[in-house]
């Protein structure tokens, strides 16, 4: 009978890691069960349990956004985020470089200007208060790629644009 509920419980965790796997698009929650060579292990290593804590914060992260989503006003969920670029970190074609990894990312992102400035020393992403959270982060991770040092700050609902970047050096 014990290793009949041991055998359930590693089905189990084991289903559930599966389900991971497939909403998250990574086979980083498999390897937490199976070794290199395929066998099962008879304990989980604290690694193993970072990897299993992250994975249910994303799942969390991901029911946050559903249920923001779902308490906003049907006129507050967008199908289209309006993005304005400024290039101030003095690099020609930094804002089209930017705009194009952008649109990469989502159909749902628009670039609707780019603009150039004189140099400025910090790189300023500007965001509306109803743009979700995941959708703020994507934006905020594209940029970092090239801009590693960002300043986020609320945009007020008076501008056009969801979404106001200024890179800076």
């Amino acid at each position: 009978m014990k290793n009949k509920n041991k055998i359930i419980a590693v089905v189990f965790v084991f289903l559930l890691l599966v389900i991971l796997d497939i909403v998250l698009g990574s086979s980083v929650f498999l390897a937490v069960f199976f070794n290199k060579t395929g066998s099962s292990k008879d304990t989980v290593s604290f690694e193993d349990l970072a990897v299993i804590q992250k994975a249910l914060g994303s799942i969390d992260s991901l029911e946050k956004i559903k249920l923001e989503k779902e308490n906003l006003p049907p006129e507050a969920v967008k199908n289209e985020f309006k993005i304005k670029i400024t290039n101030a970190s003095g690099v020609p074609g930094a804002a089209q470089k930017l705009k194009d990894q952008i649109e990469k990312q989502s159909e749902q992102f628009k670039v609707i200007s780019l603009d150039n400035l004189k140099e400025n020393p910090v790189t300023l992403v500007k965001i509306k208060k109803n743009v979700a959270i995941g959708i703020e982060e994507l934006i905020l991770e594209t940029v970092r790629i090239d801009y590693p040092e960002v300043k986020k700050e609320i945009l007020d609902d008076g501008f056009l644009e969801d979404v106001i970047i200024i890179l800076g050096k």
